[in-house]
């Protein structure tokens, strides 16, 4: 009703795409943020590009969300988090090259963000540089050890390297971990189950 009244406002838009995200309708909150973004920032850049961005890695549409977290990264260039984000959608992309440098670069700006490790060991082995990934992904599970990814791609990497008995025992690691995961969100499936019946039942 504002913006058909006459309200042209940055903070508008932004609000009113926030309330078609949270009905899901995509499409119409990314063209209320690009709307808003034509009045300049209000709220921190930084923030404003990470829920753009975030909002259209939900919509698949990767090349935008690397728009969006680029200017993230220019609003804020020491943010680790914003290099890990776009080194994920570069590793979607097949990008390696350019995932890879995002992710030592977060590696570099936030030396304790295993998941940036786990990324970058994940690359590497895709590259087929094993040797590297190893390296890489042992930093990982010393900073996490629950990281099943970078379990799993740590045994393939010893396994390539010809370290056989030290793989197979990474990977009985990682395959208990799986279970224990799956057995987890089974329980937790069945307890989201048991909580639609009590309330279908009040």
């Amino acid at each position: 009703q504002a913006i058909d009244a006459g309200v042209r406002s940055g903070r508008v838009y932004y609000q009113r795409s926030q309330v078609y995200e949270r009905q899901s309708l995509l499409p119409q909150a990314a063209s209320g943020y690009r709307d808003s973004e034509a009045f300049g920032p209000f709220i921190g850049r930084d923030e404003f590009y990470r829920a753009l961005g975030s909002l259209l890695v939900n919509q698949a549409d990767f090349d935008g969300a690397v728009a969006a977290y680029t200017r993230r990264i220019d609003a804020n260039p020491n943010s680790g988090e914003a290099h890990r984000q776009l080194g994920e959608i570069y590793f979607l992309q097949g990008r390696d090259e350019e995932a890879l440098t995002e992710f030592l670069v977060t590696t570099w700006l936030d030396p304790r963000d295993a998941k940036a490790f786990a990324a970058a060991g994940q690359v590497q082995v895709r590259m087929l540089k094993y040797a590297d990934a190893r390296i890489t992904l042992e930093r990982a599970l010393t900073l996490d050890p629950n990281l099943r990814e970078a379990r799993y791609g740590l045994g393939m990497s010893l396994m390539r390297l010809g370290r056989t008995d030290e793989a197979k025992r990474e990977l009985e690691i990682f395959q208990r971990q799986q279970g224990e995961f799956e057995a987890l969100g089974q329980q937790a499936f069945q307890l989201d189950a048991l909580r639609r019946e009590a309330s279908r039942s009040l």
